[in-house]
């Protein structure tokens, strides 16, 4: 535990991905490559509701960010969530309310549910990026 980890969430993600890659390898897997958990604070969960009302997942997406302009660098940084296409087209099929649900791991251990409007994403302007 640190004054910046109270909970020990980082020592605890530590220790099951431990278990996890030695499970793996020891029941004959590939070896799994080690992934920082400083890694995991960019992974967020995207979801949708249904007619219901119920959340269901639909996967994964990462935060990137860049430094801004050279004037502006320290006070502006843009950041992107990304994901793969397919989580999208199937939120765009299935989502009631045309949301994107962002859940999100909060610093004190807890998660947090963000809508965003489906209209909002878009796909990444290179074609060999794009699914085929």
């Amino acid at each position: 535990m640190s004054s910046r980890d109270p909970a020990g969430f980082g020592q605890k993600r530590q220790i099951l991905t431990a278990k996890f890659y030695n499970r793996h390898a020891a029941a004959g897997g590939t070896a799994l490559a080690y992934f920082p958990p400083d890694l995991l604070k960019c992974v967020v969960f995207l979801g949708y509701k249904d007619q219901d009302g119920k959340f269901h997942f639909a996967g994964s997406a990462f935060w990137v960010s860049r430094a801004g302009p050279e004037d502006i660098k320290n006070e502006y940084r843009p950041a992107y969530l990304a994901t793969a296409a397919h989580v999208i087209d199937e939120i765009w099929k299935r989502a009631a309310d045309k949301r994107v649900w962002i859940r999100v791991n909060t610093k004190d251990g807890t998660q947090e549910s963000v809508e965003t409007p489906l209209e909002g994403w878009r796909r990444h302007t290179d074609p060999s990026m794009s699914p085929s």
